[in-house]
Protein backbone atom coordinates (compact mmCIF):
# COMPACT_ATOMS: atom_id res chain seq x y z
CA UNK A 1 0.00 0.00 0.00
CA UNK A 2 1.11 3.77 -0.86
CA UNK A 3 2.92 4.97 2.01
CA UNK A 4 0.83 7.65 3.97
CA UNK A 5 1.15 11.27 4.46
CA UNK A 6 0.68 13.03 7.43
CA UNK A 7 1.04 16.69 6.72
CA UNK A 8 0.57 19.04 9.87
CA UNK A 9 -0.05 22.99 9.26
CA UNK A 10 0.27 24.67 12.64
CA UNK A 11 -0.82 28.06 13.11
CA UNK A 12 -0.25 29.36 16.77
CA UNK A 13 -1.60 32.21 18.53
CA UNK A 14 1.07 34.05 20.59
CA UNK A 15 2.98 31.42 22.48
CA UNK A 16 0.38 28.76 23.06
CA UNK A 17 1.17 25.29 22.85
CA UNK A 18 -0.87 22.02 23.12
CA UNK A 19 -0.79 18.27 22.81
CA UNK A 20 -2.38 16.67 19.47
CA UNK A 21 -3.29 12.75 20.19
CA UNK A 22 -1.50 10.89 17.49
CA UNK A 23 -3.46 8.68 15.39
CA UNK A 24 -2.92 5.27 13.42
CA UNK A 25 -2.00 4.34 10.16
CA UNK A 26 -4.55 4.97 7.54
CA UNK A 27 -5.34 2.65 4.59
CA UNK A 28 -7.86 2.41 1.78
CA UNK A 29 -10.83 -0.42 2.56
CA UNK A 30 -12.15 -1.58 -0.16
CA UNK A 31 -15.23 -3.52 -1.46
CA UNK A 32 -16.02 -5.01 -4.72
CA UNK A 33 -19.62 -5.84 -5.36
CA UNK A 34 -20.34 -5.97 -1.61
CA UNK A 35 -17.29 -8.33 -0.74
CA UNK A 36 -14.44 -7.18 1.27
CA UNK A 37 -11.07 -6.74 -0.60
CA UNK A 38 -7.21 -6.14 0.27
CA UNK A 39 -5.06 -3.45 -1.72
CA UNK A 40 -3.05 -5.88 -4.08
CA UNK A 41 -5.21 -8.65 -4.36
CA UNK A 42 -6.07 -10.06 -7.93
CA UNK A 43 -9.44 -10.99 -8.61
CA UNK A 44 -10.58 -13.59 -11.59
CA UNK A 45 -13.55 -12.19 -13.78
CA UNK A 46 -14.88 -12.20 -17.16
CA UNK A 47 -14.56 -10.45 -20.10
CA UNK A 48 -17.37 -7.50 -20.05
CA UNK A 49 -17.92 -8.12 -16.75
CA UNK A 50 -19.60 -5.05 -14.92
CA UNK A 51 -18.59 -5.05 -11.47
CA UNK A 52 -19.24 -1.79 -8.26
CA UNK A 53 -16.30 -0.41 -6.18
CA UNK A 54 -17.00 0.99 -2.87
CA UNK A 55 -13.95 2.54 -0.77
CA UNK A 56 -13.29 4.36 1.98
CA UNK A 57 -10.42 5.73 4.17
CA UNK A 58 -10.68 3.98 7.51
CA UNK A 59 -7.87 4.08 10.43
CA UNK A 60 -5.69 7.22 10.78
CA UNK A 61 -7.54 10.33 12.41
CA UNK A 62 -10.92 8.88 12.22
CA UNK A 63 -9.95 5.76 13.99
CA UNK A 64 -9.22 8.42 17.08
CA UNK A 65 -12.55 10.30 16.34
CA UNK A 66 -14.50 6.95 16.24
CA UNK A 67 -13.02 5.43 19.23
CA UNK A 68 -11.29 7.44 21.53
CA UNK A 69 -11.00 5.39 24.11
CA UNK A 70 -7.79 3.25 22.67
CA UNK A 71 -5.56 6.74 22.43
CA UNK A 72 -5.79 8.16 25.53
CA UNK A 73 -2.89 7.93 28.14
CA UNK A 74 -4.14 5.23 31.50
CA UNK A 75 -5.13 7.75 33.88
CA UNK A 76 -6.84 10.31 31.72
CA UNK A 77 -10.32 11.03 31.59
CA UNK A 78 -11.67 12.69 28.86
CA UNK A 79 -15.31 13.56 28.87
CA UNK A 80 -16.63 12.88 25.31
CA UNK A 81 -19.30 15.29 23.90
CA UNK A 82 -19.54 13.98 20.66
CA UNK A 83 -18.19 11.53 18.40
CA UNK A 84 -17.92 9.80 15.19
CA UNK A 85 -16.93 9.28 12.02
CA UNK A 86 -16.56 12.81 10.98
CA UNK A 87 -15.19 13.93 13.66
CA UNK A 88 -14.84 14.26 17.75
CA UNK A 89 -15.14 17.01 20.67
CA UNK A 90 -14.22 16.33 23.85
CA UNK A 91 -13.01 17.73 27.32
CA UNK A 92 -9.54 16.79 28.84
CA UNK A 93 -7.97 18.80 31.61
CA UNK A 94 -10.28 21.49 31.57
CA UNK A 95 -9.83 22.43 27.94
CA UNK A 96 -12.18 21.73 25.12
CA UNK A 97 -10.96 20.03 22.19
CA UNK A 98 -12.52 19.45 18.66
CA UNK A 99 -11.43 17.37 15.38
CA UNK A 100 -13.70 18.00 12.43
CA UNK A 101 -13.49 16.25 8.89
CA UNK A 102 -13.54 19.57 6.56
CA UNK A 103 -12.69 18.17 3.60
CA UNK A 104 -12.50 14.46 1.57
CA UNK A 105 -11.10 14.11 -1.90
CA UNK A 106 -11.33 10.51 -3.68
CA UNK A 107 -9.49 9.85 -7.19
CA UNK A 108 -10.12 6.66 -9.26
CA UNK A 109 -7.96 5.48 -12.37
CA UNK A 110 -7.38 2.72 -14.34
CA UNK A 111 -6.01 1.44 -17.43
CA UNK A 112 -7.94 0.83 -20.81
CA UNK A 113 -9.01 -2.37 -20.07
CA UNK A 114 -11.55 -1.25 -17.56
CA UNK A 115 -14.28 1.87 -17.43
CA UNK A 116 -14.39 3.78 -14.38
CA UNK A 117 -17.95 5.39 -13.97
CA UNK A 118 -17.49 7.53 -10.91
CA UNK A 119 -18.62 10.79 -9.62
CA UNK A 120 -16.11 13.50 -8.11
CA UNK A 121 -14.94 12.59 -4.49
CA UNK A 122 -18.27 9.75 -4.34
CA UNK A 123 -16.84 6.74 -2.70
CA UNK A 124 -18.98 4.53 -5.46
CA UNK A 125 -18.12 3.62 -8.89
CA UNK A 126 -19.21 1.61 -11.24
CA UNK A 127 -16.49 -0.98 -13.10
CA UNK A 128 -17.23 -1.96 -16.59
CA UNK A 129 -14.12 -4.81 -17.97
CA UNK A 130 -13.13 -4.56 -21.55
CA UNK A 131 -14.56 -7.09 -24.44
CA UNK A 132 -10.87 -7.16 -25.45
CA UNK A 133 -7.92 -9.75 -24.61
CA UNK A 134 -5.73 -8.67 -21.89
CA UNK A 135 -3.88 -10.30 -19.33
CA UNK A 136 -4.71 -7.85 -16.12
CA UNK A 137 -6.14 -5.02 -15.32
CA UNK A 138 -6.33 -2.87 -12.49
CA UNK A 139 -8.31 -0.06 -10.63
CA UNK A 140 -6.97 2.50 -8.42
CA UNK A 141 -8.23 4.60 -5.72
CA UNK A 142 -6.40 7.60 -4.12
CA UNK A 143 -8.20 9.38 -0.99
CA UNK A 144 -7.36 12.36 1.25
CA UNK A 145 -9.09 13.58 4.19
CA UNK A 146 -8.88 16.81 5.73
CA UNK A 147 -8.53 17.45 9.54
CA UNK A 148 -9.27 20.73 11.50
CA UNK A 149 -7.99 20.61 14.93
CA UNK A 150 -9.64 23.29 17.16
CA UNK A 151 -8.63 23.74 21.21
CA UNK A 152 -8.26 27.53 22.72
CA UNK A 153 -8.64 28.96 19.68
CA UNK A 154 -5.74 27.48 18.13
CA UNK A 155 -6.36 25.89 14.89
CA UNK A 156 -4.31 22.92 13.33
CA UNK A 157 -4.40 20.72 9.77
CA UNK A 158 -4.18 17.47 9.79
CA UNK A 159 -4.23 15.50 5.96
CA UNK A 160 -4.34 11.78 5.88
CA UNK A 161 -3.81 10.28 2.28
CA UNK A 162 -3.43 6.41 1.26
CA UNK A 163 -3.77 4.44 -2.07
CA UNK A 164 -5.06 1.48 -2.84
CA UNK A 165 -5.27 -0.89 -6.15
CA UNK A 166 -7.45 -4.48 -6.77
CA UNK A 167 -6.03 -6.14 -10.14
CA UNK A 168 -8.45 -8.05 -12.12
CA UNK A 169 -7.66 -10.65 -14.81
CA UNK A 170 -9.63 -13.43 -16.77
CA UNK A 171 -9.56 -17.14 -16.31
CA UNK A 172 -6.90 -19.47 -17.39
CA UNK A 173 -6.77 -23.10 -18.77
CA UNK A 174 -3.75 -23.95 -16.52
CA UNK A 175 -5.22 -23.43 -13.17
CA UNK A 176 -3.50 -20.66 -11.64
CA UNK A 177 -2.64 -21.75 -8.11
CA UNK A 178 -0.42 -18.72 -6.76
CA UNK A 179 -1.22 -14.87 -8.13
CA UNK A 180 0.14 -11.65 -7.31
CA UNK A 181 0.11 -8.40 -8.99
CA UNK A 182 3.77 -9.04 -10.30
CA UNK A 183 4.09 -13.23 -10.32
CA UNK A 184 2.05 -16.14 -10.73
CA UNK A 185 2.52 -20.00 -10.57
CA UNK A 186 0.41 -23.02 -12.12
CA UNK A 187 1.13 -26.96 -12.03
CA UNK A 188 2.68 -28.55 -9.62
CA UNK A 189 1.64 -26.61 -5.92
CA UNK A 190 4.43 -26.06 -3.05
CA UNK A 191 3.99 -24.60 -0.04
CA UNK A 192 7.87 -23.42 -0.24
CA UNK A 193 7.66 -22.04 -3.52
CA UNK A 194 4.65 -20.32 -2.86
CA UNK A 195 6.76 -18.77 0.13
CA UNK A 196 9.43 -17.80 -2.45
CA UNK A 197 7.34 -16.32 -4.46
CA UNK A 198 5.91 -13.85 -2.04
CA UNK A 199 9.03 -12.82 -1.53
CA UNK A 200 9.31 -11.97 -4.98
CA UNK A 201 5.91 -9.46 -4.84
CA UNK A 202 7.41 -8.35 -1.43
CA UNK A 203 10.56 -6.93 -3.40
CA UNK A 204 8.74 -5.75 -6.50
CA UNK A 205 6.21 -3.86 -3.89
CA UNK A 206 9.08 -2.15 -2.35
CA UNK A 207 10.63 -1.26 -5.47
CA UNK A 208 7.50 0.58 -6.66
CA UNK A 209 6.77 2.09 -2.93
CA UNK A 210 10.39 3.45 -3.05
CA UNK A 211 9.89 5.13 -6.46
CA UNK A 212 7.11 7.02 -5.45
CA UNK A 213 9.55 8.43 -2.70
CA UNK A 214 12.11 8.74 -5.21
CA UNK A 215 14.52 6.65 -2.82
CA UNK A 216 16.97 5.55 -4.91
CA UNK A 217 19.28 4.12 -2.99
CA UNK A 218 16.67 1.85 -1.50
CA UNK A 219 15.57 1.04 -5.31
CA UNK A 220 18.94 -0.18 -5.99
CA UNK A 221 18.78 -2.61 -2.47
CA UNK A 222 15.33 -3.35 -3.25
CA UNK A 223 16.61 -4.76 -7.03
CA UNK A 224 18.99 -6.54 -5.47
CA UNK A 225 16.55 -8.38 -2.85
CA UNK A 226 14.27 -8.72 -6.10
CA UNK A 227 17.26 -11.11 -7.95
CA UNK A 228 18.00 -12.69 -4.99
CA UNK A 229 14.84 -13.85 -4.61
CA UNK A 230 13.63 -14.48 -8.28
CA UNK A 231 16.85 -16.80 -7.85
CA UNK A 232 15.48 -18.62 -4.81
CA UNK A 233 12.37 -19.01 -6.96
CA UNK A 234 14.58 -21.16 -9.48
CA UNK A 235 16.32 -23.13 -6.71
CA UNK A 236 13.04 -24.11 -5.86
CA UNK A 237 11.65 -25.36 -9.04
CA UNK A 238 14.62 -27.13 -9.55
CA UNK A 239 14.69 -29.30 -6.24
CA UNK A 240 10.74 -30.21 -6.77
CA UNK A 241 11.68 -31.72 -10.61
CA UNK A 242 15.13 -33.52 -8.74
CA UNK A 243 12.33 -35.31 -6.06
CA UNK A 244 9.88 -35.47 -8.66
CA UNK A 245 11.05 -35.36 -12.20
CA UNK A 246 7.72 -35.22 -14.11
CA UNK A 247 6.31 -32.66 -11.91
CA UNK A 248 5.61 -29.55 -14.40
CA UNK A 249 5.68 -25.84 -12.58
CA UNK A 250 5.47 -23.24 -14.72
CA UNK A 251 5.95 -19.67 -13.75
CA UNK A 252 5.30 -16.42 -15.09
CA UNK A 253 6.54 -12.62 -13.88
CA UNK A 254 3.69 -9.84 -14.74
CA UNK A 255 4.95 -6.17 -16.05
CA UNK A 256 7.61 -4.83 -13.97
CA UNK A 257 7.18 -3.05 -10.80
CA UNK A 258 8.35 0.26 -12.19
CA UNK A 259 4.82 0.28 -14.53
CA UNK A 260 3.11 2.63 -12.85
CA UNK A 261 5.77 4.92 -11.72
CA UNK A 262 6.59 4.72 -15.55
CA UNK A 263 3.45 6.43 -16.27
CA UNK A 264 3.47 8.96 -13.80
CA UNK A 265 6.46 10.76 -15.88
CA UNK A 266 4.67 12.03 -18.76
CA UNK A 267 1.70 13.71 -17.11
CA UNK A 268 4.41 15.29 -14.32
CA UNK A 269 6.58 16.89 -16.79
CA UNK A 270 3.07 18.35 -18.22
CA UNK A 271 2.46 19.82 -14.85
CA UNK A 272 6.49 21.47 -14.85
CA UNK A 273 5.61 22.45 -18.00
CA UNK A 274 2.22 24.68 -17.24
CA UNK A 275 3.45 26.11 -14.22
CA UNK A 276 6.66 27.38 -16.18
CA UNK A 277 4.05 29.91 -17.29
CA UNK A 278 1.85 29.82 -14.28
CA UNK A 279 3.12 32.98 -12.85
CA UNK A 280 3.34 35.18 -15.74
CA UNK A 281 -0.57 34.45 -16.27
CA UNK A 282 -1.15 35.35 -12.82
CA UNK A 283 0.75 38.59 -12.53
CA UNK A 284 -1.21 39.36 -16.11
CA UNK A 285 -4.89 38.28 -14.61
CA UNK A 286 -4.14 40.37 -11.21
CA UNK A 287 -3.21 43.73 -12.89
CA UNK A 288 -5.90 43.34 -15.61
CA UNK A 289 -8.17 42.86 -12.64
CA UNK A 290 -7.26 45.92 -10.44
CA UNK A 291 -8.17 48.25 -13.68
CA UNK A 292 -11.20 46.89 -13.60
CA UNK A 293 -12.44 48.93 -10.57
CA UNK A 294 -15.84 48.57 -8.81
CA UNK A 295 -17.98 49.82 -11.18
CA UNK A 296 -20.24 46.76 -12.06
CA UNK A 297 -21.13 47.95 -15.57
CA UNK A 298 -21.72 45.65 -18.36
CA UNK A 299 -18.02 45.29 -19.87
CA UNK A 300 -16.00 44.99 -16.24
CA UNK A 301 -18.46 41.99 -15.52
CA UNK A 302 -17.59 40.67 -19.27
CA UNK A 303 -14.05 41.16 -18.78
CA UNK A 304 -13.72 40.11 -15.22
CA UNK A 305 -15.69 36.67 -16.80
CA UNK A 306 -13.46 36.65 -18.97
CA UNK A 307 -9.98 36.83 -17.06
CA UNK A 308 -11.78 33.87 -14.55
CA UNK A 309 -12.82 31.95 -17.78
CA UNK A 310 -8.96 32.14 -18.92
CA UNK A 311 -7.85 30.55 -15.28
CA UNK A 312 -10.53 27.93 -15.48
CA UNK A 313 -9.27 27.28 -19.38
CA UNK A 314 -5.37 27.18 -17.85
CA UNK A 315 -6.63 24.19 -14.90
CA UNK A 316 -8.58 22.38 -17.51
CA UNK A 317 -5.48 21.44 -19.87
CA UNK A 318 -3.67 20.21 -16.25
CA UNK A 319 -2.97 16.26 -16.51
CA UNK A 320 -6.59 14.39 -15.02
CA UNK A 321 -4.21 12.51 -12.54
CA UNK A 322 -2.29 15.84 -11.08
CA UNK A 323 -3.98 15.21 -7.29
CA UNK A 324 -3.21 12.23 -7.30
CA UNK A 325 0.64 13.13 -8.27
CA UNK A 326 0.59 15.57 -6.22
CA UNK A 327 -0.04 13.07 -3.16
CA UNK A 328 2.18 10.69 -4.85
CA UNK A 329 5.20 13.05 -4.91
CA UNK A 330 4.63 16.79 -3.82
CA UNK A 331 2.29 16.01 -0.76
CA UNK A 332 2.95 19.61 0.32
CA UNK A 333 1.64 20.90 -2.47
CA UNK A 334 -2.38 21.22 -2.11
CA UNK A 335 -3.98 20.61 -4.95
CA UNK A 336 -7.34 21.38 -3.76
CA UNK A 337 -5.73 25.10 -3.14
CA UNK A 338 -5.21 25.63 -7.29
CA UNK A 339 -8.66 25.37 -8.14
CA UNK A 340 -11.09 28.42 -8.48
CA UNK A 341 -13.77 28.48 -5.89
CA UNK A 342 -17.24 27.66 -7.06
CA UNK A 343 -18.60 30.85 -6.32
CA UNK A 344 -15.87 32.39 -8.51
CA UNK A 345 -16.02 29.75 -11.21
CA UNK A 346 -19.98 30.76 -11.30
CA UNK A 347 -19.50 34.26 -11.97
CA UNK A 348 -17.29 33.24 -14.92
CA UNK A 349 -20.70 30.93 -16.36
CA UNK A 350 -22.59 34.23 -15.33
CA UNK A 351 -24.51 31.49 -13.36
CA UNK A 352 -26.57 32.21 -10.65
CA UNK A 353 -27.05 36.29 -10.97
CA UNK A 354 -23.43 37.78 -10.21
CA UNK A 355 -22.32 39.63 -7.74
CA UNK A 356 -19.70 41.91 -9.32
CA UNK A 357 -17.91 43.17 -6.43
CA UNK A 358 -17.89 40.48 -4.34
CA UNK A 359 -16.41 38.04 -7.64
CA UNK A 360 -13.75 40.81 -8.49
CA UNK A 361 -12.58 40.83 -4.59
CA UNK A 362 -12.83 36.94 -4.18
CA UNK A 363 -10.76 36.64 -7.04
CA UNK A 364 -8.10 39.43 -6.90
CA UNK A 365 -7.27 37.52 -3.18
CA UNK A 366 -7.24 33.95 -4.85
CA UNK A 367 -4.65 35.56 -7.73
CA UNK A 368 -2.59 36.99 -4.48
CA UNK A 369 -2.54 33.86 -2.79
CA UNK A 370 -1.63 32.24 -5.92
CA UNK A 371 1.27 34.65 -6.88
CA UNK A 372 2.62 34.01 -3.39
CA UNK A 373 2.77 30.07 -3.61
CA UNK A 374 3.98 29.30 -7.36
CA UNK A 375 7.59 30.58 -6.77
CA UNK A 376 7.45 27.62 -4.17
CA UNK A 377 5.31 24.78 -6.16
CA UNK A 378 7.35 25.68 -9.48
CA UNK A 379 10.78 24.16 -7.46
CA UNK A 380 9.62 21.45 -6.06
CA UNK A 381 7.96 20.32 -9.15
CA UNK A 382 10.78 21.06 -11.00
CA UNK A 383 13.16 19.47 -8.46
CA UNK A 384 10.77 16.50 -8.57
CA UNK A 385 10.35 16.41 -12.35
CA UNK A 386 14.43 16.30 -12.69
CA UNK A 387 14.53 13.27 -10.06
CA UNK A 388 11.59 11.17 -11.67
CA UNK A 389 13.26 10.74 -14.80
CA UNK A 390 15.81 8.47 -13.24
CA UNK A 391 12.92 6.18 -12.84
CA UNK A 392 13.48 5.49 -16.28
CA UNK A 393 17.22 4.34 -15.30
CA UNK A 394 15.53 1.88 -13.33
CA UNK A 395 13.07 0.65 -15.83
CA UNK A 396 15.55 -0.63 -18.01
CA UNK A 397 17.14 -2.43 -15.15
CA UNK A 398 14.42 -4.20 -14.46
CA UNK A 399 12.65 -4.86 -18.35
CA UNK A 400 16.79 -6.08 -18.95
CA UNK A 401 16.76 -8.29 -16.00
CA UNK A 402 13.41 -9.93 -16.56
CA UNK A 403 14.15 -10.32 -20.69
CA UNK A 404 17.21 -12.38 -19.45
CA UNK A 405 15.61 -14.88 -17.70
CA UNK A 406 15.10 -18.29 -20.30
CA UNK A 407 13.11 -20.53 -17.50
CA UNK A 408 10.05 -18.29 -16.65
CA UNK A 409 7.75 -16.30 -18.84
CA UNK A 410 7.60 -12.64 -18.75
CA UNK A 411 4.95 -10.67 -19.61
CA UNK A 412 5.43 -7.24 -20.64
CA UNK A 413 2.10 -4.93 -20.28
CA UNK A 414 3.04 -2.00 -21.45
CA UNK A 415 3.66 -2.65 -25.25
Amino acid sequence: MKTIFFILIMVFAGSATFAVKPAGRSFVAIKIDGASVKTGDVLTITNGQKLKIEVSLDGGRKDFCQFPATYFEPGETPKILANGGNGISYELNGKKSEWKLIGETIYFSGDNNIRINSQENKPLADLVISNQTFLQTFVKVVIKKSWLFSQDGINMREENVAEGVVYFTTPKSDQVWFQKSNVKASGRKDTLLRQKLLFVQEACDSIEHNMYDLNFQSIQQNIRKLQASVGEVKATIEAVKLNAPSSIIKVTFVGLPSDMPMNDIAPFAAIKSSWSTFEPLLKEQKFAVEQLGNDPGTENKKELARQINIYSDWYSKLPAKMNELFAKYTPDIKADSIKLPQNIVLFGKEQPTPDYQKARADFKEFLEYRIKNVPDENRKISTVNTRIQAIRLFDGMLRSYFNSISWAEWLNTRE
